[in-house]
């Protein structure tokens, strides 16, 4: 019974993982493809999601409406090409580095 039982301590504590437990921006449970399911098991392109989704979101609140339509169709197709990496980690990694230099420069001209 104590093995039993210090197993399964253990077996939460790793559940519980600080760091996985932040995830990436949108709702794992909801995962509709391979790309957005790499992303969920993995914490460095979970980051790298929120950062994405951190930047778009403070980039979208500073545009005027024409520029927010802009971005959101670039936004969107953006996501479709990491989607098209298929759960390559390697792939996702490097659109979202990309995508985040993006955003960033963008950032740096509209504030």
């Amino acid at each position: 019974m104590r093995l039993t039982l210090s197993f399964v301590i253990l077996a939460c504590g790793a559940i519980a993982d600080p760091a996985l437990a932040q995830g990436p921006s949108f709702d794992c449970t909801r995962a509709g493809n391979r790309t957005e399911h790499a992303i969920c098991a993995s914490v460095d392109l979970s980051q790298k999601d929120r950062v994405i989704s951190s930047l778009y979101g403070d980039l979208r609140r500073a545009l005027g409406p024409a520029a927010r339509d802009r971005l959101l169709a670039e936004q969107r197709a953006w996501l479709r090409r990491r989607n098209a990496c298929d759960g390559d980690r390697g792939c996702i990694a490097t659109l979202s580095d990309i995508r985040i230099r993006e955003l960033e420069a963008r950032s740096r001209d509209a504030f």
